[in-house]
């Protein structure tokens, strides 16, 4: 019998070639609207596929555990239904806010970045889990430069928020600071969902090894 099992490749390159495709659906929606950036923006279509793809991640790894039976599955698991929970109740952005509230700090360009540190700090915890627990996945090699590939993917949208956030890379007198404002939230919320894209073919990967 031929076997039809799709390869690693084939699934990583199905995957991405939806979040482009949305991105794309994305960027022509705002420009016809005038905001090139508005269906990337909180409560755009964006962020519901973004918590959609962290919640499949979490059941993939579910799965997963259901047929290896090692705890760093269920720990993953958990780890990204809260991150689809954050991107639909926006934790981190309130925590932000809550911090200023309560020690009440004047927002300046370094703690208005708060939001960005504490994403960056779920990345950190989740590469830490997995270098403790890296015998499991050392084995799969197609599976781990995916993991390792979606982390990257993760600190650039994060630095490029970061860099983005109330400041401006170019002169305004070369592009506008309204532009510059729909360019790098475009540019942070496509490599957001990529790389969520790279990491669910990554755990796809392991389940089926």
């Amino acid at each position: 019998m031929k076997n039809t099992k799709l390869s690693t490749l084939t699934i990583l390159s199905l995957i991405i070639n939806l979040n482009l495709g949305l991105i794309i659906i994305a960027i022509l929606w705002g420009i016809a609207k005038e905001e090139p950036s508005m269906k990337f923006e909180e409560y755009g279509f964006i962020t519901p596929f973004s918590a959609l793809q962290l919640l499949s991640i979490a059941i993939i790894n579910l799965l997963t555990f259901k047929k290896q039976k090692q705890a760093i599955w269920v720990m993953i698991s958990i780890g990204f239904t809260f991150l689809a929970l954050d991107e639909i109740l926006l934790i981190h952005e309130n925590i932000d806010k809550w911090i200023h509230a309560f020690f009440q700090i004047t927002p300046t360009h370094l703690t208005d970045r708060i939001d960005d540190f504490i994403i960056l700090f779920y990345g950190i915890v989740g590469g830490l889990l997995m270098i403790k627990n890296r015998r499991v996945f050392l084995n799969n090699k197609p599976g781990l430069a995916l993991a390792i590939t979606g982390f990257i993917l993760m600190f650039l949208s994060v630095l490029t928020d970061a860099a983005t956030n109330d400041s401006f890379l170019l002169p305004p007198s070369i592009i506008s600071e309204n532009r510059q404002y729909h360019i790098g939230v475009i540019i942070e919320e496509s490599l957001k969902i990529v790389s969520e894209g790279t990491l669910a073919a990554s755990f796809i990967s392991y389940y089926r090894n």
